[in-house]
């Protein structure tokens, strides 16, 4: 399955690629994985992140995995600023 981490734009910037797809055979995999590569779910909390704006990155949920890589449901990545972890 691939899992898809949204960046949201705390602080009113971007850090790396807007997306990242991470390939793994469930959602808890996927957010270990992730976090491997530097992605962080508790911004706000080590004060990384703005507090109004929220978490930079959320962990995805198990129904969340789709059979190919996609962006809100698109397979079409080639508009998209991504990195994808196979």
């Amino acid at each position: 399955m691939y899992y898809t981490f949204s960046q949201n734009n705390s602080g009113g910037s971007w850090i790396g690629p807007q997306y990242v797809i991470v390939k793994a055979d469930s959602a808890s995999e996927a957010n270990e994985i992730a976090e491997n590569y530097g992605i962080y779910f508790d911004g706000v909390k080590q004060e990384i992140d703005c507090e109004c704006c929220g978490d930079r990155w959320c962990q995805v949920w198990e129904d969340e995995g789709t059979e190919e890589p996609t962006i809100f449901g698109d397979s079409n990545l080639a508009d998209y600023d991504y990195e994808l972890y196979e």
